[in-house]
């Protein structure tokens, strides 16, 4: 069951990144006045809650599985020796 502390803080996040992309655009600005980094901290946060990888780092995760295999180690090293 979800912390109720935390989606009540994470609303409150989200309810700022609006408050800063409506002020932002209020006032003419060329940026969205830090939303779009708020909602995505939001987003970060229930990944790393759900244990999951994010999209965006979908490329790190599969380097980071080929790396802790043995056998790419071992490619690695015959690599170095016959290039």
């Amino acid at each position: 069951m979800a912390d109720p502390l935390i989606a009540k803080i994470k609303a409150l996040v989200l309810k700022q990144a609006e408050d800063n992309r409506n002020s932002a655009g209020y006032g003419g600005s060329m940026t969205d006045g830090g939303a779009s980094l708020l909602e995505a901290q939001v987003r970060f946060y229930d990944y790393g809650a759900r244990g999951v990888i994010p999209p965006e780092w979908e490329q790190h995760a599969k380097e980071a599985k080929a790396q802790a295999d043995p056998e790419y180690a071992e490619y690695l090293r015959l690599a170095a020796k016959f290039k």
